[in-house]
């Protein structure tokens, strides 16, 4: 399977820079199939609109790897099935669904994560069959292949709904499993237990100044945000799981083969072409904050989400990066954004109405008078003012029609006609007063 990318680039964060002073390389990148690494090398020259050539290397190129999607888009798994998938991923839950004719229908990221050997392999209507040849495969020593069909074909016949959840060893984790079958087909669910914390893929966790952590780093797994930590020079030393699944990382051992604008590169694959704008402005911000420890700053992520960040560093240059989902207060806030812009919008047009509607007035040879339901007088146009007596200052006052005595004779006058408007308001319109 090819696994080489097209060239990519990557913006060289030189501290002390300004945001003006845009300097960024072309970088080409190469998966190592034995590794998974990100493997960028630095081309470098100078270019300001490295950053569009960014994202349309990264928006191009198949989430994940080798064509692999974040969760299935698929016409047959009904419309919540995607939905179904991503919230399962957000609770590090596994899921792999498949039809009637046991062919598979959806899956998401966790699933990949605990099942990496089908991982550029599994695609819509596969066999049920080739997906348990795929992982009886990596399971069976050398001896025991010959009865790998076997073990398939007990897979297949196994009435999993009436069996208990099932708990097993895979890759160095213990799994919890559980399956439903139906008319409509069999959805497969895991979960993982939380364990021994696996041995960093580099030395920066290894290193002076990080002995001693990797005791309390199981801790971390069971808090609700992303946690990173680095070395002195900014290589990821260590992740969590949340970490993980809020980055479309396949496993943790991706994010310790490089440092966090690897990362974001990395969550950047596939993206729609029209989030190009939010990209940009999400790796700018990225590069002016890792020079400021401490400093809080928001990225945006593809799918409309979005991601706080929050870095403190020790004395020695480890740093510790809280990384916490807040897109649905962003969502909120863009709602409340457009409803006040609809909120502007409307009161402009109410006052734009309104100066026409006392132009038209004015400009009327009969008085007119406006009472609310209240009693209140709230308008009189320059005719009536004229005849009646009273001051513009007065009536901006909301005086009540029957202390003024220049007012109340409207009532009974026969020369005065009376409309009631909506809510209760009376518009009274005369040619002369007719006071008593």
């Amino acid at each position: 399977m090819d696994r080489h990318f097209v060239a990519i680039a990557r913006a060289a964060a030189a501290p002390g820079r300004s945001a003006s002073a845009h300097r960024a390389a072309v970088a080409v990148g190469g998966w190592d199939d034995s590794a998974g690494a990100l493997g960028v090398l630095t081309e470098g020259y100078t270019s300001e609109s490295a950053t569009q050539q960014l994202f349309a290397a990264l928006s191009t190129r198949p989430a994940i790897e080798s064509g692999q999607r974040a969760v299935a888009q698929v016409d047959r798994a009904e419309d919540m099935s995607p939905s179904m998938a991503a919230a399962l991923d957000r609770l590090n839950v596994a899921v792999c669904a498949f039809d009637a004719d046991d062919r598979t229908a959806f899956w998401n990221d966790t699933y990949l994560r605990f099942f990496p050997e089908h991982v550029g392999f599994i695609h819509e209507g596969e066999p049920y069959r080739a997906n348990l040849r795929r992982f009886y495969k990596v399971r069976l020593e050398a001896e025991e292949l010959g009865l790998l069909e076997r073990y398939v074909d007990e897979g297949i016949a196994r009435p999993s709904n009436e069996q208990a959840p099932q708990a097993f060893s895979h890759r160095g984790f213990w799994l919890q499993a559980a399956e439903e079958t139906g008319p409509a087909g069999r959805v497969c669910l895991w979960t993982r237990a939380i364990g021994v914390v696996p041995a960093a893929a580099n030395d920066e966790i290894e290193g002076p100044g990080m002995i001693g952590l990797a005791s309390g780093l199981d801790l971390f797994e069971h808090v609700g945000e992303g946690i990173m930590l680095t070395g002195p020079h900014g290589r990821i030393g260590w992740v969590n799981e949340p970490f993980v699944a809020m980055y479309r990382l396949p496993d943790k051992a991706r994010a310790m083969q490089g440092d966090f604008i690897d990362v974001y590169l990395s969550a950047w694959r596939g993206a729609d072409p029209a989030e190009r704008g939010r990209f940009e402005a999400g790796l700018t911000v990225l590069e002016e904050n890792l020079a400021l420890a401490g400093a809080p700053f928001e990225l945006p992520l593809p799918g409309e989400r979005w991601v706080r960040v929050v870095e403190q560093r020790r004395p020695d240059g480890i740093g510790c990066f809280a990384h916490v989902d807040i897109s649905l207060l962003k969502q909120r806030q863009q709602r409340l954004l457009r409803a006040e812009e609809r909120a502007r919008e409307s009161a402009t047009r109410l006052a734009a109405r309104s100066a026409l509607v006392d132009a038209v007035l004015d400009g009327m040879a009969s008085a007119v008078v406006l009472v609310d339901a209240q009693g209140s007088v709230v308008g009189c146009n320059a005719r009536a003012l004229e005849l009646l007596g009273v001051s513009e200052e007065l009536i901006a006052t909301r005086p009540a029609l029957d202390d003024l005595r220049a007012l109340r004779w409207m009532r009974h006058a026969d020369c005065v006609q009376a409309v009631r408007v909506d809510g209760g308001a009376v518009l009274y319109s005369f040619a002369e007063v007719a006071m008593p």
